[in-house]
Order: C-alpha cells, then sequence, then structure tokens
C-alpha cells in the first residue's frame, strides 16, 4: 500500500508541491487574518479607556456576533497552528521540488 502511494506521489511531484502551496498560502492568510482581528478588537477595547468608562475585554466573537469566525486564530495556539500549517507547506514545496530536479536528470 505504501509503495503505491510513493509510486503516486513521486511520479508527478507536482502532487506534492500544489498541496504544498495550498497550505502555506492557508496558514499565511490565518495570520494575516488574526492580525487584522487582533486590530479591530484593540481598538474596540481602547475606546472605554478613552470615555472614562470601565473597561472590558471583548473578544472578536462579541465585535462581530453574526460573522462566523471560528476559524480566525485569536491565541497563541491558533498562531501555532498557523505556522505548523506553512512550514509544513513549505517543506512539501521544497520535497517536491527536489523530486522534480532528480526526476529531471533521469
Amino acid at each position: 500500500m505504501l509503495g503505491f502511494l510513493h509510486e503516486y506521489l513521486y511520479s508527478e511531484p507536482e502532487r506534492l508541491t500544489k498541496p504544498g502551496r495550498l497550505l502555506a498560502r492557508l496558514g499565511a492568510f490565518l495570520i494575516l487574518a488574526g492580525a487584522i482581528g487582533r486590530l479591530s478588537t484593540i481598538t474596540i477595547n481602547v475606546l472605554p479607556a478613552l470615555a472614562n468608562q470601565p473597561q472590558t475585554s471583548k473578544a472578536l466573537a462579541d465585535i462581530y456576533p453574526t460573522l462566523p469566525l471560528w476559524w480566525v486564530p485569536e491565541s497563541w495556539l491558533g498562531l501555532a497552528v498557523s505556522m505548523s500549517l506553512i512550514a509544513i507547506g513549505i517543506c512539501l514545496t521544497l520535497h517536491g521540488r527536489e523530486v522534480d530536479h532528480m526526476l529531471r536528470e533521469i
């Protein structure tokens, strides 16, 4: 079974590079969405301090209750998952390019 998988993946290296690029772009998109979400929560949390009111910490789901924002990473764990997606994507892409280079030499 694993021999078939190796033959399937290594016969055309694009089967490794395309998912690698997709994972890297997905991780980068998640980090960008998390940064925008963090900026919006920081901005909203500063407003009560300017009006001399007691501060309440609001999450992104509290600011935009009608939007499905479960996928936006708001914690260090979400950042770590996004960074690992980027790392796995880069590794897959580089390995696919290496296999492509080796197949062209044959």
